[in-house]
């Protein structure tokens, strides 16, 4: 909320507000921190994301917020209207592509390979006779199978833990 007298006055704006999200019922994650103190005369502030986020859920946490002298006795109260969300059409996905440039080359890629004992790897299900580690054993005619097929309500993954923060390309 806002009022003008002489000096415009934003009641229970907030100066810190945390944007959290999450997809498939999953616990919500902060995605974004927003800062600053209103100033000048404007009727409208964005909050504009660095990126656009995937999401079935968000909160929206109003951390610290100025006092607000129009409806709660200067206390410290979340007050706010017309929030509008803006849906993103950007195509957000990237294809892929055959390999091209350095990642055709079997030196760069040795001296890039992170080693198999550098990291955990774990799926939703194997097929028996072709378990996951088929997938890192570096055998053209080895394969992973998943055990189950994709469906309407289940799809395969395969979970990845490095041993230590790493950087991919």
């Amino acid at each position: 909320a806002y009022r003008t007298p002489n000096t415009r006055y934003y009641d229970g704006y907030p100066t810190i507000l945390g944007l959290y999200v999450s997809q498939n019922d999953q616990e919500l994650k902060l995605h974004s921190m927003f800062y600053g103190t209103p100033t000048g005369k404007y009727d409208y502030f964005q909050f504009v994301l660095s990126k656009p986020v995937l999401c079935q859920k968000l909160q929206l946490e109003f951390i610290d917020v100025t006092p607000d002298a129009s409806f709660s006795n200067n206390a410290k109260n979340a007050v706010t209207a017309e929030i509008i969300f803006l849906q993103s059409f950007a195509n957000e996905a990237i294809e892929f592509e055959p390999a091209n440039g350095f990642y055709t080359d079997n030196e760069y890629l040795n001296s890039r390979k992170i080693p198999t004992d550098k990291f955990e790897y774990s799926s939703t299900g194997d097929r028996e006779g072709y378990p996951l580690q088929n997938a890192f054993d570096e055998q053209t005619g080895s394969y992973w199978i998943a055990k189950d097929a994709n469906s309407a309500t289940f799809t395969n993954s395969i979970f990845i833990t490095f041993k230590e923060a790493t950087v991919l390309e």
